[in-house]
């Protein structure tokens, strides 16, 4: 078990401005024990092991090492980066974006996010994935709202 001195050391291989929190398994197989999670304050993104904060360093330092090459634009119009925080404009206001790290394989520390429609749970991993839904949705409802006015429409007939 963690002691509240551990949870403060900051181990020597973090990034100087992440921090470590020790927490405790609520419930499953690994109840009352410890875990570690590393966060780093300044995009809320959480580590749950040493490789996956080293992956993710890796990919920071690959990225920041290449350089944008002179004859290609700035920024793309067809990829909008977006931050964990931000809400993209073409998702439904209801929705809600998670942004996770992979933990294995060959993408360790590589980020992708995941749209979430609350209502039914569904989650999605792109945005024309969230289009086929959010269009098959649109045509269930207008099916059934034709078929309602058809049976009123009949109804009203009948009396």
């Amino acid at each position: 078990m963690q002691t509240a001195a551990t949870a403060n050391e900051h181990p020597d291989w973090l990034l100087k401005n992440c921090f470590m929190e020790v927490k405790v398994h609520k419930s499953g197989k690994k109840v009352g024990k410890s875990y570690k999670i590393y966060v780093d304050p300044s995009t809320g993104r959480r580590f749950y092991s040493k490789p996956e904060v080293f992956g993710f360093i890796k990919n920071v330092e690959l990225k920041s090492s290449k350089s944008i090459p002179k004859n290609k634009a700035s920024h793309s119009t067809s990829k909008v980066a977006v931050k964990a925080n931000e809400h993209p404009e073409w998702l439904p206001k209801n929705w809600f974006m998670e942004v996770k790290a992979h933990k294995s394989g060959a993408k360790i520390g590589k980020y992708y996010k995941i749209y979430v429609d609350p209502s039914t749970g569904f989650r999605f991993h792109s945005k024309p994935e969230v289009f086929r839904f959010l269009n098959h949705a649109e045509q269930k409802s207008s099916k059934s709202k034709q078929k309602k006015r058809a049976s009123c429409s009949t109804s009203k007939l009948g009396s």
